[in-house]
């Protein structure tokens, strides 16, 4: 189906002109379509290739620039979207290896002046799953703002890494600086202004732009940040060459499923360009995931030079680029999965939250589970014979490991530094009223802030995925509205609210006072937000475990402390 017909299918007061729209950028003329949204004109391109296809001798490889066409190239039409497990039909895309594209939306009037400021979203998804085609930017490009969404390597094929020169890995991150790297040439010929780049992303794609944040690969391709529940400080962001399981450990094991045997890195690397584009997404799929790692994710390197240390090295070191950033988390990210424990809805027993606490760190920090085990236990299990009060905690300990310390700890570190612009941090509370997930598991990883500045509530489940069928109340559309608006305010100014929005001034995050938005249908400012557990994850846990444990054999605390062990199961056995 064409998208242009396909846009104005399901968001239902969307027209669509049969009127061609042209466009001439360094390699050649994209013909593209016009639609009219909120009465405003839009011009929108599909399907745009921003570098060859990643396919035969370019798979693991670094991305190249995308050859020059003859006469005008179709650009109605979506890219296939990167190869992935699982993609659900309704998504309405085809999936391949050559996925290296794009898509643009423009209100530009006149494309000449390239005055508009830019916003370039990067898509979650675990870094295993999405495309740039699943979400409709629309709403905000029709407020005077180009909106590009772009595709990149995902999995195995984004990501494998042998720690070394025959794959370095961080193929889907390279994408993504050669899409930026398109934008910053090209983006004039849509209106916009390439000096005036915002990079947003969700989830993965969040953690994404705060690593774009650090890397010298990215610098001067992005004057602004907003990074949605997802922070380059978490465990989960980037995995190391000296974990526990290495990425080269894991690319060893993807290999030996495929058949590509071997110690050498350039026998297996080479073996594995020739097996099927399918058995080894598959394949990777299948690998167990590393302790406190996905699968499958950036990697430090050298090589490429894309993330060259830690993250939390690099910013206690002053590296990351000097930029206005939006940051923030929801309020309950990781109540779904508390929600799988049978009986959940009733509370949880602190004998079962005291089990997945000693299973957390077992994994997490193996050799020095008891001693960690027993300070998480005295920093999230205090109320245990109220089990609604466990049941929160629980939700509280997953939200704060996975998302909102590493967030907390990334604004500290940034607005340590003296001379930086400032830093907005959010905490989203708003709850659809209409959500039929149960009260308690609040605001969700999947119903996000992404939600309301895309205007979903206002277009429908079309804006964003099909996932959300609810219908939307009046409360949650003025409350996208009022999103939106801080949204463009900081993309046109690097101030969300300049003037009130909403009944609200938001105030920057300081790291001596640490300052946030309560972000509800009535939002409020507060300050330090649950500093002993942001404590307890960013200071405490790292003084603990001092440098990262090599394996569970190794020296630790716990070894020289076997007492640790016996108080424990005394604990727990209290809790019984």
């Amino acid at each position: 189906m064409n998208p242009g017909v396909y846009l104005a299918l399901i968001l239902g007061f969307y027209s669509v002109a049969c009127q061609d729209v042209f466009v001439t950028v360094n390699e050649g003329t994209l013909r593209g379509s016009l639609t009219r949204v909120e009465d405003k004109d839009l011009e929108v391109y599909l399907g745009v290739p921003y570098a060859e296809p990643p396919v035969g001798e370019r798979r693991f490889q670094r991305p190249v620039s995308p050859s020059s066409w003859e006469g005008p190239r179709d650009a109605t039409l979506y890219g296939p979207a990167c190869l992935q497990r699982d993609l659900k039909p309704q998504f309405n895309v085809t999936m391949g290896e050559d996925c290296l594209y794009l898509n643009v939306y423009t209100s530009a009037r006149s494309k000449s002046e390239a005055t508009l400021p830019v916003v370039v979203f990067i898509h979650g998804g675990t870094f295993l799953t999405g495309s740039g085609s699943f979400f409709n930017p629309s709403m905000l490009a029709v407020r005077d703002v180009v909106m590009v969404t772009i595709n990149y390597r995902l999995n195995v094929l984004g990501f494998l890494s042998t720690g070394d020169a025959a794959a370095p890995g961080n193929f889907g991150m390279m994408d993504q600086v050669m899409a930026l790297t398109w934008i910053r040439d090209n983006i004039a010929k849509f209106g916009g202004n390439p000096g005036d780049v915002t990079i947003m992303g969700y989830s993965a794609g969040s953690a994404s732009v705060s690593l774009h944040l650090l890397s010298p690969l990215s610098r001067g391709l992005f004057r602004k940040v907003i990074a949605q529940s997802g922070s380059s400080m978490a465990d989960w962001a980037a995995a190391s060459p000296h974990d526990e399981v290495s990425p080269r450990d894991v690319a060893f094991t993807l290999a030996s499923e495929v058949n590509c045997t071997g110690s050498d890195s350039e026998t297996v690397v080479t073996c594995l360009r020739g097996v099927s584009v399918e058995d080894i997404v598959n394949a990777g799929r299948n690998i167990p995931r590393p302790p406190r790692r996905f699968t499958w994710s950036p990697v430090i390197e050298t090589l490429y030079g894309f993330l060259p240390d830690s993250p939390r090295a690099l910013a206690e070191r002053g590296q990351a680029a000097n930029v206005p950033i939006m940051i923030g988390v929801n309020k309950d990210e990781f109540s779904r999965s508390v929600a799988v424990l049978p009986g959940s809805n009733d509370g949880v027993n602190a004998s079962v939250f005291r089990n997945k606490i000693f299973e957390f760190a077992s994994e997490g920090y193996p050799g020095y589970k008891y001693t960690v085990s027993m300070a998480m236990a005295k920093t999230y299990l205090k109320y245990w014979m109220d089990h609604l009060a466990v049941r929160a905690s629980y939700v509280n300990f997953l939200t704060d490991y996975y998302f909102t310390a590493p967030a907390i700890l990334e604004s500290e570190l940034l607005t340590s530094r003296p001379g930086r612009r400032p830093l907005y941090f959010y905490r989203l509370a708003h709850r659809p009223a209409n959500n039929p997930d149960p009260q308690w598991q609040g605001t969700s990883h999947n119903i996000g802030l992404l939600l309301y500045t895309f205007g979903v509530p206002i277009i429908g489940p079309g804006g964003y995925s099909w996932r959300w069928t609810w219908s939307w109340t009046e409360a949650d559309k003025e409350f996208s509205r009022v999103v939106m608006n801080m949204t463009v305010n900081f993309v046109k100014y690097g101030n969300p609210t300049p003037t009130e929005v909403g009944g609200v001034i938001w105030e920057p995050f300081t790291a001596s006072e640490r300052r946030y938005l309560y972000l509800d249908s009535t939002s409020v400012m507060k300050s330090d937000l649950r500093p002993d557990d942001m404590k307890f994850w960013n200071k405490d846990i790292p003084d603990i475990i001092g440098e990262p444990v090599a394996s569970p054999s190794s020296a630790s605390v716990d070894s020289q402390i076997p007492l640790i062990a016996l108080l424990f199961t005394v604990f727990s056995l209290t809790l019984q």
